[in-house]
């Protein structure tokens, strides 16, 4: 059995409560939202390309999407932290 196919219990995990909270919150977010999705896929695909119409995409998220979003990395994000440095340089 490989390290990623057993089973974690969740006393094995480094994550508080609130970090799993907000990480549920950001998966529901995606999961049941397919323009927040559509949203995020072609604003990494943006990023990547160093093209700036990606701000026109995360100006569209609300607030509360935006704020729903912004998980580290670390803790299972779906941005990555050059992309989180790349947005939060974002002229407001």
């Amino acid at each position: 059995m490989n390290w990623y196919e057993k089973e974690v219990k969740f006393e094995d995990h480094k994550l508080s409560h609130s970090q799993v909270n907000r990480l549920l919150e950001m998966t529901a977010l995606l999961r049941d939202d397919l323009q927040v999705m559509q949203t995020v896929v072609e604003m990494k695909q943006l990023i990547r390309n160093d093209d700036p119409a990606w701000e026109d995409f995360w100006s569209d998220l609300s607030e509360e999407e935006q704020n729903t979003l912004w998980v580290a990395p670390t803790y299972g994000g779906i941005f990555t932290t050059k992309e989180r440095k790349i947005i939060h340089k974002m002229p407001y």
